[in-house]
């Protein structure tokens, strides 16, 4: 969703972790993986709901996955800002 600001922000849910240990660990590294994403994209307020599986994927498959998922939210977002011509 459009924030209106400068710049974006991004948060995680982690799903199905059996301690706040694994929960913490994934949610630092998806951070560490999505910072060059918001930084580049400003003006993005996104929310991503992972499974605790995620915490086997490689630093390199988070940022690109977060890239993906990032580049539809955008898109999502500009769509719904643009109104559709009539007639």
């Amino acid at each position: 969703m459009g924030n209106g600001l400068a710049v974006s922000r991004a948060a995680f849910a982690v799903v199905g972790a059996r301690s706040s240990v694994s929960r913490n660990r994934l949610r630092r590294r998806l951070r560490a993986a999505a910072r060059p994403i918001v930084e580049a994209h400003p003006g993005l307020d996104v929310l991503a709901s992972v499974t605790v599986a995620w915490d086997a994927r490689t630093t390199q498959d988070l940022g690109r996955e977060l890239a993906l998922a990032w580049g539809r939210a955008e898109r999502q977002v500009l769509d719904a800002a643009v109104p559709s011509p009539v007639g």
